[in-house]
């Protein structure tokens, strides 16, 4: 049941899911974890005695492998058993032992490994006609894709388990099926469908009265009306599924329904009620020392205190967010060095196994015949053994050096990524600072310098955001960047413009892509402020091709166009940077005064 209850409780934000899919199992794991540990212990002590047959030994390794809590050890008796069973040709074990390599692969987080086990014990359930074991597979396996983000896998595996349940009328298991299904549909954007499996989760639920199944589908409900803008149903739901929660012992979930429910205060204009409710989320997530849920929800209040025009409290939580986000990045970090340690460990566990039956099996094979033959050669075995021997050191020297450039490149990666990410942290911190400096210079003359230093700031802050968000190192994607650019440029001006965007999809070096992202900055951000003075239905274009040889660059505007001095003796800071940055693309650029202003930039690529 804790496998089909995990992907129950889903978080108002979807980056919350997986944490949640993990706590509510840790919590159940936690009160049984020792009388497991001592069931393994006693039947790994059955099992050395060696008096067992083939059908006992299956038996005995499989109950140890359901019972042993560490997921190292877990899968090496899961594989013990997985060669047992192939080696007795039991179609039934072999299925067991795949379901319980898949369960445990997860938990180490090799997402992988453990679907292609679930696939495998799938497959043989199917053949055995087995359908309660082939739906708990399916289960197993719509878990794994919705902490994947695969949501349209994860829909498609809970539909056929629920066709299973409902065909043996399990009600428990059709309430949460219908509860995960629901879930799946939600954080795929498909709401009325998710409000559907929901309800009708409930409606079953009366006949079972389960608190768990109640509380959480009442407020994944109450998230999934929030986003509709349901705020009245959305507040009624969430207020219950808070009531229920606290009587769960889960604060990871209590915090999520919390904050959410500050969010539909926060809709409503309900100011004082919203900053109640998240700072006891907040307070909820610090006291149980939950980090994701103190980013997140800090994230939450720099926004609600933006709306307040409360730049101090803003600056506050957005240092805290930092904090956080920086010790979560770490944390990841940790964890896959963690798991990779965990599959070496296995590996090398298998390997004292195989090494140990290697020996035994010689040992039988020893007779008087090898000696003798031994003897007779014993010079071609010595000569054998020193060729081996040399092929063999010098394999492990080879092997030795591959790993360490692996490494070293992992090295580079993983510092570089953190070098984007350090960049991004801090161009976003002078971002914040010139913004609220501006805000104190109201009306002064130096107020539109800064404000056009901060666009400058946000455009470089952006580039290394992608860096670090795509795990790309030298290169950036231009349409999605250009285009991120504009729309927060027209965004921070004037919702009334909508500009007419024609960018190829093209990869550029960094060395490239930034002195073209300030030269977009400055084009866009001079026309949003000075061409469209009278004109009533203001245009904007932004084209971007690559002909042969050469990338071109317009950007067109319809407004009342500059004066005839020619653009390069303009006294203007922000073209004397452009003419800057086109020398250093060794770019050419031609300006044209039609109706409006047409900036053309083309830059070799030969």
């Amino acid at each position: 049941m804790c496998q089909e209850i995990k992907s129950a409780a889903i978080s108002p934000i979807q980056n919350w899911a997986k944490s949640i899919l993990i706590l509510i199992c840790l919590f159940h794991q936690m009160a049984v974890y020792s009388q497991n540990q001592h069931r393994a212990d006693s039947l790994k002590q059955v099992l050395n005695t060696g008096n067992l047959s083939e059908e006992e030994a299956m038996e005995v390794l499989l109950k140890v492998t359901v019972n042993e809590p560490e997921p190292i050890e877990a899968i090496r008796y899961a594989r013990l058993l997985l060669k047992n069973a192939e080696a007795s040709n039991s179609q039934l074990m072999q299925a067991k032992a795949y379901e319980e390599i898949g369960a445990n692969e997860r938990i180490l987080g090799n997402n992988i490994r453990s679907t292609e086990a679930s696939l495998t014990a799938l497959n043989i359930f199917s053949e055995l006609g087995l359908e309660d074991s082939k739906a708990t597979i399916l289960a197993q396996l719509g878990n794994n894709a919705v902490t994947d983000e695969d949501y349209s896998q994860a829909i498609s595996y809970f539909k056929q388990a629920l066709l299973t349940y409902e065909a043996s009328q399990q009600g428990i298991y059709m309430a949460l099926t219908r509860l995960n299904l629901g879930e799946a549909f939600r954080l795929n954007g498909q709401l009325d469908s998710a409000m559907s499996y929901f309800k009708s989760a409930l409606s079953i639920n009366d006949s079972i009265q389960h608190p768990i199944i109640a509380s959480y589908t009442l407020g994944n409900l109450g998230m999934t009306y929030n986003t509709l803008g349901q705020l009245e149903d959305a507040r009624s739901a969430l207020s219950t599924a808070i009531k229920q929660v606290r009587g769960l012992g889960d604060p990871y979930t209590l915090s999520v329904y919390r904050a959410d429910l500050a969010l539909v205060d926060q809709k409503e204009q309900k100011w004082q009620a919203a900053e109640i409710g998240f700072k006891e989320a907040l307070g909820i997530a610090q006291e149980n020392a939950l980090k994701e849920q103190i980013r997140d929800i800090s994230e939450m209040m720099v926004t609600y205190y933006k709306l307040q025009a409360d730049f101090e409290n803003a600056l506050v939580y957005q240092e805290l967010f930092q904090v956080y986000q920086d010790s979560l990045v770490n944390k990841e970090n940790v964890q896959e060095l963690e798991r990779v340690k965990a599959n070496y460990e296995i590996s090398q566990r298998d390997v004292e196994i195989e090494l140990l039956n290697d020996r035994d099996q010689r040992r039988r094979q020893q007779t008087f015949a090898a000696i003798a033959a031994m003897v007779v050669f014993l010079g071609l075995s010595l000569l054998l053994y020193r060729s081996n021997r040399s092929k063999q050191q010098a394999n492990q020297v080879l092997a030795i050096q591959k790993e360490e450039i692996h490494n070293r490149d992992e090295e580079k990666a993983l510092l570089l990524k953190e070098l984007n990410h350090r960049v991004k942290n801090n161009l976003q911190m002078i971002s914040s600072l010139l913004n609220l400096q501006g805000n104190e210079l109201k009306g002064h003359p130096a107020e539109a310098a800064i404000a056009a230093g901060k666009f400058r700031v946000d455009a470089l802050a952006l580039i290394h955001q992608k860096l670090y968000r795509e795990d790309i190192h030298t290169t950036i994607a231009l349409k999605d960047y250009l285009e991120e650019l504009i729309l927060n440029l027209c965004f921070s001006f004037a919702d009334r413009i909508k500009p007419d965007l024609d960018i190829e999809a093209l990869d550029v070096n960094i060395d490239q892509a930034i002195p073209l992202a300030l030269i977009v900055n400055e084009w866009v951000t001079n026309a949003l402020k000075y061409a469209y003075e009278g004109i009533n239905t203001p245009e904007l274009v932004v084209r971007l091709g690559q002909n042969p040889g050469q990338l071109k660059l317009q950007v067109i505007d319809n407004g009342i166009g500059m004066s005839e001095m020619p653009p390069e003796n303009h006294s203007s800071f922000g073209l004397k940077l452009v003419y800057s940055l086109a020398k250093q693309l060794k770019a050419e650029i031609n300006y044209v005064n039609d109706q409006g202003s047409e900036w053309t930039l083309t830059i070799p690529t030969a």
